[in-house]
């Protein structure tokens, strides 16, 4: 099982990563990989979320003091009771705006998909043109 810091690190490595939408789509493209634009936008966009929010998450659960997982644990509860009835909501609370920004930001962040698939369209209506496709 990964301890604190090697998850720490392996969140903040993801987190970084799924930042790069444009990577995905032309750096891989540079490796040798096509991707289409679509796909690269679904990908990138869910990797882009899925960061922010566990960016969120981990530190709304940071959030909560250790002392509430201390009275729950004196309380006699187990993990999963502590959890489900003394952090969670109190986590919750606190990320509820957090949450609320992070999916604004992703709607705002679709417009580089839109960038993405543009340049795309573009492409193919010049290879097509070039091809003689297209008059």
């Amino acid at each position: 099982m990964l301890d604190e810091s090697s998850f720490r690190d392996y969140s903040s490595c993801f987190s970084e990563w799924g930042k790069q939408l444009f990577f995905i789509y032309f750096g891989l493209s540079k490796v040798g990989l096509s991707i289409s634009a679509e796909v690269c936008g679904a990908v990138g966009l869910g990797l882009l979320g899925g960061s922010y929010m566990a960016e969120s998450f981990r530190s709304e659960l940071e959030a909560v003091p250790v002392l509430q997982m201390e009275s729950a644990l004196a309380l006699g509860m187990n993990c999963l009771q502590m959890f489900r009835s003394v952090i969670l909501p109190q986590a919750f609370s606190i990320s509820v705006p957090a949450i609320v920004a992070n999916i604004i930001f992703l709607l705002k962040e679709t417009s580089v998909f839109s960038a993405i698939s543009l340049i795309s369209v573009v492409l193919s209506m010049a290879f097509g043109i070039l091809l003689g496709m297209i008059k």
